[in-house]
């Protein structure tokens, strides 16, 4: 690794989940067991935080790394560090969730939102998401709740690699078994379990369900997310006032330009050289303010940034 102090590389943060699976390993990483459901490869949030992997840094978690080098590394960034990307290993259902808005998150918990993306890595052959609802009404979708009418509620979606998906906050929904998924969202831990098949935790209880803030901030009716509010430019997957999501296909040698505060990128596929550093499938990294990146070899790698 060059050092270069113009891309620093980050170690995930693992947590383990009751629905996580051990497919992590092949993007490299020590995962601390067969039950790891996701690798927060790019946090910033502070009992959550990536690591800093660089030798002269080595050991910092990125929260702290961030609120220290904001001006020299960030471009003088003011707010919270607004992103939060994962890989999720789905080898049970995920609870059927929701995620409030922005005003909603500060006025309950002083944080952000929580609007994500999914893109799919991998996924067995009959994979689905839930993604939506038919309720009309928070009175509908109570009875819902009170008469466990799920499977004629939810929305299940079938999905194959590739595919992707926004989901803006107050969309009900879930990665079902079998999915491998990339995921981008605002750097938020805020999640309000709907349902969750009645699925008991290692003291016997069912495990905690959020109803009264999951119907303050489902929207009702369910609509799919128009295209303008997530792109204005085709090429690509986001990009909106909350981030931007970009797919880069590297098939021998590309120059991407700088942007005014940082690039963030995780490699899902292959290898390459990232400004004279060696990068693997897993590698993530965030880049310093106004820097190009240049990429050789043949890779596929998710990057993304805000204005």
């Amino acid at each position: 690794m060059i050092m270069n102090n113009t891309l620093i590389f980050l170690k995930p943060y693992y947590d383990q989940k009751i629905w996580g699976g051990n497919k992590l390993k092949k993007f490299g990483y020590d995962i601390p067991s067969d039950k790891t459901g996701e690798a927060w490869l790019i946090s910033a949030l502070k009992d959550k935080s990536s690591i800093v992997i660089n030798e002269e840094y080595k050991g910092m978690s990125f929260y702290d790394f961030f609120n220290n080098y904001r001006d020299t590394f960030f471009g003088s960034y003011t707010n919270e560090y607004p992103l939060l990307s994962k890989i999720i290993d789905a080898n049970d259902n995920l609870s059927v969730q929701v995620h409030p808005d922005d005003e909603y998150a500060k006025n309950k918990h002083n944080k952000l939102g929580k609007t994500e993306c999914w893109y799919i890595l991998d996924c067995l052959k009959d994979s689905s998401i839930i993604y939506g609802h038919k309720a009309l009404s928070v009175e509908e979708m109570s009875e819902i709740i009170a008469k466990d009418k799920w499977e004629e509620t939810l929305i299940k979606i079938p999905v194959k690699p590739d595919d992707f998906y926004y989901v803006p906050s107050g969309t009900v929904h879930a990665i079902n078994k079998g999915n491998l998924i990339f995921e981008l969202q605002q750097s938020s831990d805020i999640t309000y379990r709907l349902f969750d098949y009645h699925r008991k935790e290692s003291d016997g209880k069912e495990r905690e369900l959020h109803i009264e803030d999951s119907l303050n901030v489902i929207k009702f009716p369910f609509e799919i997310p128009s295209g303008e509010s997530v792109k204005k430019r085709n090429d690509f997957l986001v990009d909106n006032n909350l981030f931007k999501l970009k797919k880069i296909i590297v098939k021998d040698h590309q120059i991407i330009s700088p942007q005014k505060f940082w690039m963030q990128g995780t490699v899902i596929e292959g290898n390459c050289i990232i400004n004279g550093n060696e990068c693997t499938i897993g590698t993530s990294f965030v880049s310093k303010s106004n820097t190009a990146l240049e990429i050789k070899g043949k890779a596929t790698l998710l990057l993304s940034w805000v204005d």
